[in-house]
């Protein structure tokens, strides 16, 4: 992954948020959690996952109990924001 934007992800410090160019295709972007491994890396576990797979994997999660619906309602403020 060609990671062009990076921040650390608050509800599960110490890992990051990465948002870039996939692995699979550049004309792709994909985002990842990032968790660093004991050698500096980042581990196995922080799988990228395709930009257009994102938003029916939130769904599914939100709809099925396992986002908390404060976190629900605060995406849905941030994005509000930038529409209006």
């Amino acid at each position: 992954m060609k990671v062009h934007y990076t921040e650390p992800m608050i509800s599960c410090p110490p890992a990051q948020v990465e948002f870039g160019e996939s692995t699979w295709d550049p004309n792709e972007k994909s985002v990842r959690a990032r968790f660093t491994s004991a050698n500096g890396g980042f581990s196995r576990g922080s799988p990228e996952v395709p930009m257009h797979c994102l938003s029916q994997m939130y769904e599914v999660a939100a709809t099925k109990g396992g986002i908390p619906i404060k976190d629900v309602a605060r995406l849905l403020f941030r994005l509000m924001a930038k529409i209006i």
